[in-house]
């Protein structure tokens, strides 16, 4: 029997490059992976700014901006001869943002490709993600339908992705007008996942068992919605939102979406909050004179 040695003594072996190894799944700051492509998806980023509104799933509601954004590390510049105990540690980091008060309010819609089976036929969406804001919104029991319903009859965008250029494109305006409940195990949650499964919903390979057991365990909505007129009752026309100017508590486009819906209290609050964050820059500036 002839005796094991190692390939790092074998003839004609070659030490690893960095080119050897295998892809880090760790992403520079503010670079989102796309989660069908596996590239970066700027249109997530974008959306996520211009609102102000992290994106969640395909529903996004009212949140604070992630605090990560502005904790970004400037690179330090090449130096080859700096020795590696010299780089400096990476900073911790910032805590979770608190909950917004507008959380229950839905900002904007994106969808996927192949995500949504029915949404091309019956304008239709299956939700689970944050699906118990809308429920609780819409009401549940004996009170369906009768709830405080701030995010149904009013317009909010929606966004498609398109993965293979990392871009987003305006569907237009829509309206939720009703919701179904779909109980975890049911036949027709294992009708409506098997559809998302025979549509590629999740990726070409299907989904692990666990996955499956994992959404068959949850309380499901079907979603139906329906085209915005041109205008609103509360707008003569409704504008293009990534047209409006984004950024902050108080944006542009964040009080837009308000106004259209009549959502007069939400609106106070919004505002009462970019207030709040005004005087804050005000402190801020007056210490540091």
């Amino acid at each position: 029997m002839s005796k094991y040695v190692p390939p790092s003594r074998r003839a004609g072996y070659r030490p690893p490059s960095a080119t050897d190894l295998p892809r880090s799944s760790i992403l520079p700051r503010g670079h989102a992976r796309s989660r069908r492509g596996g590239g970066s998806d700027s249109a997530i980023q974008e959306l996520s700014m211009h609102f102000t509104h992290p994106r969640e799933s395909t529903l996004t509601f009212f949140s604070h901006p992630d605090p990560r954004w502005s904790s970004a590390q400037v690179p330090l510049p090449w130096d080859p001869h700096r020795a590696a105990e010299a780089m400096p540690l990476p900073p911790s980091p910032p805590p979770p943002a608190p909950p917004h008060p507008l959380r229950h309010i839905l900002s904007y819609i994106m969808l996927f490709t192949n995500a949504h089976p029915s949404w091309e036929t019956k304008n239709e969406l299956w939700i689970h993600t944050n699906a118990e804001i809308l429920r609780a919104d819409w009401g549940e029991g004996d009170k369906q339908g009768q709830g405080d319903r701030k995010n149904f009859g009013r317009p909010v965008p929606v966004f498609h992705a398109n993965e293979m250029r990392g871009q987003h494109g305006f569907s237009g305006w829509w309206i939720l007008d009703s919701l179904d409940v779909i109980p975890p195990h049911s036949d027709e949650l294992r009708d409506m996942l098997q559809a998302k499964e025979d549509a590629k919903s999740y990726n070409r390979d299907g989904r692990f068992a666990g996955a499956w057991h994992g959404s068959l365990s949850e309380t499901w909505i079907k979603l139906h919605l329906s085209p915005a007129p041109s205008s609103a009752p509360f707008c003569p026309e409704l504008k293009h939102p990534m047209q409006l100017k984004g950024g902050g508590e108080g944006g542009e486009v964040a009080r837009y979406l308000l106004e259209i819906g009549g959502l007069t209290e939400e609106l106070m609050v919004l505002e009462s909050m970019s207030k709040e964050g005004e005087e804050e820059i005000e402190v801020i500036e007056w210490t540091d004179l």
